[in-house]
């Protein structure tokens, strides 16, 4: 697809103490640039269209983005769409047209973007995906295991001792369970309890 088409802009003009809002559609067919502003005057849908110089395409691409372009009006209920590029500015003339015949442009402008909207949510969608542990990967096809069981630990032996090694041998834990919790220790070579909080 050639870098100017299906390139959308809205552009707002004062004419005749009315603002005015234009929708700016480029395309591009058979190498040739054109560019068509749509607006509704006074309750009446009008398009002007015309063709325009793209051997600057990456600056016009640029400036419209960045909304460094205006309206102008001249004879003939024609239209100038001048774009602010750097160094020296981009001028297209613009005559008005059949509306009928210009419908079909716009819905394929439309479902461009859309569907341009569409696929740089579905890469980003994409990409994220990947990113995520366990997400797909190419030496799997895409398909992985999202689950995998949990490693059983092993049983002690039956002789083990179950103090932790951290632990202090001479120590001896005990709980009991009453109209309270208490957690008492009982020391070696002592017969007193102590609680322990």
């Amino acid at each position: 697809m050639p870098p100017l088409d299906g390139i959308q802009q809205q552009i707002y003009y004062e004419r005749g103490g009315r603002k005015v809002r234009y929708l700016l559609l480029s395309t591009v067919k058979s190498g040739q640039w054109e560019v068509a502003l749509w607006a509704n005057v006074e309750g009446k849908l009008q398009v002007w269209a015309g063709d325009g110089d793209a051997t600057r395409s990456s600056e016009i691409i640029d400036s419209i983005k960045g909304g460094m372009i205006h309206v102008e009006e001249r004879g003939n209920n024609g239209l100038k769409l001048v774009i602010h590029a750097p160094k020296t500015p981009v001028t297209v003339y613009l005559d008005s047209e059949d509306t009928v015949a210009y419908l079909p442009k716009l819905l394929d402008g439309a479902f461009e973007a859309e569907i341009t909207s569409l696929t740089a949510k579905l890469v980003n969608l994409r990409a994220t995906l990947a990113r995520q542990p366990g997400g797909p990967s190419g030496s799997q096809g895409g398909r992985t295991n999202p689950t995998t069981p949990p490693k059983k630990m092993a049983a002690p032996p039956a002789n083990a001792s179950r103090l932790q090694p951290n632990q202090k041998r001479d120590d001896t834990v005990l709980s009991w369970v009453g109209v309270r919790t208490a957690q008492a220790t009982i020391r070696q070579g002592k017969n007193n309890w102590e609680p322990v909080l």
